[in-house]
């Protein structure tokens, strides 16, 4: 709820709030490079309607109300606890909403840049990202339009994609998507929204593809709230395998997991895995296998609705590498 969009990157210059200790076990420790690798931790969070007190007279933010300091407090814990070098974010009113919560409860993290899209319409919830890891340039994903074979209806994405392009060491670059596809909720002649929400996985299945035919090795990583489960159709779209033969064009790091394991909506009765993390093949060979996590705090379901996801990367570095973090 606020009157301008926020696109906060900064160092976060901490003032006179009180540092806050938080009794979690961090489910990494803090991840170090060595002179042939860079590591890093990349997952996703949804807040679960992350509103503040302010009006935005062009959204329907009046609609939700903001989140209270117990809250805000368990949030933060999980955050500590998953201890990423980039966090998605979604269903995050705005960039203001959110730096302050950074700069407030996660002094010491080192989030150095925070970022919320903002749409200045509808009801007010956005995808963003807090990061240790340079970022060197955003692409939002805002008018596509998204279609469906044999399907007269056209979309638009019901929450704007963000590409975020990190460079983590010299010569290194990753490109992480923040998603948050349609929810469940019945549309226009679309019961539980499936059309849109396989036309959404469509399409960003298509933007990863023309990506690699570019650079087949390029580093991608796509995470966030897919609200589709691992047999739906929204989730075969995006690992199918490509024409003739071609390997999939992104791979769920999370497969393996025991499926009392991977639970992220934690609401009964619903409790199902509905956020994951993708990777291109040649990020998912940088993968290091077992480190793919949901982050299990006691009472998170106080802060949100949704666990984060986690992945740790081990990334090889050109040779002589000059370290940028």
């Amino acid at each position: 709820m606020r009157r301008y969009a926020y696109f906060v990157m900064a160092v976060l210059i901490m003032t006179v709030v009180p540092a806050r200790r938080v009794f979690v076990q961090r489910i990494f420790a803090q991840v170090e490079s060595s002179p042939t690798q860079v590591s890093v931790i990349i997952g996703s969070y949804n807040c679960e309607n992350f509103f503040d007190d302010k009006d935005d007279p062009y959204t329907l933010d009046e609609a939700t109300l903001p989140k209270s300091e117990s809250q805000l407090e368990e949030l933060a814990k999980v955050m500590w606890a998953a201890n990423a070098d980039f966090l998605g974010v979604v269903e995050v009113e705005s960039g203001g909403a959110l730096y302050h919560f950074v700069h407030k409860r996660l002094k010491g993290m080192g989030y150095s840049s925070v970022y919320v899209n903002h749409r200045d319409w509808g009801w007010g919830i956005n995808n963003g990202a807090i990061t240790r890891l340079p970022v060197y340039s955003t692409t939002l994903y805002r008018f596509n339009d998204l279609t469906l074979t044999g399907n007269k209806r056209h979309w638009r994405f019901a929450r704007d994609p963000v590409c975020f392009d990190l460079r983590p060491a010299k010569g290194v670059d990753v490109q992480v998507f923040v998603v948050h596809l349609k929810s469940k909720h019945r549309s226009k002649d679309d019961p539980k929204s499936n059309h849109w929400r396989l036309a959404e996985a469509t399409m960003l299945r298509k933007i990863v593809a023309d990506k690699l035919v570019g650079n087949p090795n390029a580093l991608i990583v796509m995470c966030g709230d897919f609200n589709a489960t691992p047999d739906s159709a929204t989730m075969r779209e995006l690992l199918r395998p490509g024409n003739k033969g071609q390997p999939p064009v992104l791979i769920d790091l999370m497969a393996n997991l025991p499926a009392d394991q991977r639970i992220t909506y934690l609401k009964k009765p619903y409790r199902s895995t509905i956020d994951y993390i993708l990777a291109s093949p040649a990020m998912a060979k940088c993968y290091v296998p077992g480190s793919a996590k949901v982050v299990v705090v006691p009472n998170e379901i106080e802060g949100s609705d949704h666990a984060p996801v986690l992945a740790k990367f081990a990334i090889p570095l050109p040779v002589s590498p000059q370290l940028v973090r």
